[in-house]
């Protein structure tokens, strides 16, 4: 399953993971983390790797135009072992190629009153 992990299809990456069962696991307990200021040349392994550092990452995408280029911002899903606040304080601020990344709380589209790069609403 490892040799599969980060495996490009149609161009993109794909991950593959074992699936958490128990919604009552604290293990699944998520936060979606909203990223911004991002190289755009960063790629999907450094950045999984640089917030591996901060929890478990469910899943982690950065958000691309329809040239499959960076739009300098993203996302990833986190298990919540510790307070959300924590796991943003960690992350707030970290540099990723050289560059300081601002991180916070993904708010729902109703919430944000912005649209989401998966074109649907994020419920958590």
């Amino acid at each position: 399953m490892e040799m599969l992990d980060f495996t490009p299809v149609n161009g993109k990456s794909i991950r593959v993971k074992r699936s958490h069962r128990d919604p009552n696991s604290p293990k699944n307990r998520r936060a979606n983390l909203f990223i911004r200021n991002l190289d755009k040349s960063i790629e999907i392994e450094a950045l999984h790797d640089t917030f591996s550092n901060f929890g478990y990452i469910c899943s982690c995408k950065i958000v691309t135009d329809s040239n499959g280029q960076s739009k300098g911002y993203g996302f990833y899903n986190l298990t919540m072992m510790n307070p959300l606040k924590v796991a943003i304080d960690k992350s707030n601020g970290v540099l990723i190629n050289g560059r300081q990344v601002y991180v916070a709380h993904a708010l729902c589209k109703e919430k944000s009153g912005i649209g989401t790069s998966w074109g649907r609403t994020m419920e958590w």
